[in-house]
């Protein structure tokens, strides 16, 4: 295997790891961080917070499970 061969690959490795954690987390944080300043904007408990972070994982775990590299 050349050297070329090998970078081509390792950087493929590493966008299919990137490309696994942003379809998991980023979901989850833009939902949570919605949920707060909504909270924060409307003067109530974390009500949204919990609400949408819940809506969050669940689109997580949605995600990840059709997630293919």
């Amino acid at each position: 295997m050349k050297w070329s061969e090998i970078g081509r690959e390792f950087i493929k490795a590493r966008m299919t790891g990137v490309s696994a954690l942003l379809v998991i987390i980023m979901p989850l944080a833009i939902a949570g961080a919605g949920g707060f300043f909504l909270d924060k904007w409307l003067h109530t408990i974390p009500l949204f917070t919990i609400l949408l972070s819940l809506l969050g994982l669940a689109a997580s775990v949605k995600g990840a499970l059709k997630f293919k590299p």
